[in-house]
């Protein structure tokens, strides 16, 4: 099980710093780096209340698609990353990677993306150990945020 969990959370950070390498933030991958070095591992990752399943149908009425990107038809996904601390609360909500547009098009994304991520209900916190050992930390969270066409809500509800 901890190889497993341990595998999997190699991949999640190797995908972490490749999408920082590749955005070009050389000091997104540091900060990536100490953070794990000095962040116990979470035994029971933390998830959405209800999960995946909740956090989509969430996203869904949440998300309200900007209306500057029906013109040209823009669509893609914005990678928010947050810390959901021991409590459950969402910290440090930013975006890692926007779609392919032009800024002022990608600014208008990430804040749509932002703000849906920031609505969300507190999450159930991670936890490392078991039983009466049980501690409760904080864990790193890249959510990918789509827009898209096929499944739109325009920002003024409709």
């Amino acid at each position: 099980m901890r190889t497993c969990l341990f595998t999997l959370l190699l991949l999640t950070v190797t995908s972490v710093s490749r999408l920082y390498a590749q955005i070009g933030d050389p000091q997104g991958v540091h900060k990536l780096h100490k953070a794990i070095k000095d962040t116990a591992f979470a035994e029971h990752g933390t998830h959405f209340p209800g999960g995946p399943d909740s956090l989509f149908a969430f996203m869904q009425r949440t998300i309200k698609y900007p209306k500057q990107g029906l013109k040209k038809k823009y669509q893609g996904r914005v990678f928010v990353e947050f810390v959901v601390d021991s409590a459950g609360t969402l910290n440090n909500v930013q975006v890692v990677r926007s779609l392919n547009a032009p800024p002022r098009i990608q600014n208008v994304f990430n804040k749509e993306a932002v703000r849906a991520v920031k609505a969300m209900p507190r999450w159930l916190a991670p936890t490392l150990g078991t039983g009466k050992d049980k501690a409760k930390v904080s864990e790193v969270m890249v959510l990918p945020v789509e827009f898209s066409l096929e499944k739109r809500r325009y920002a003024d509800g409709n």
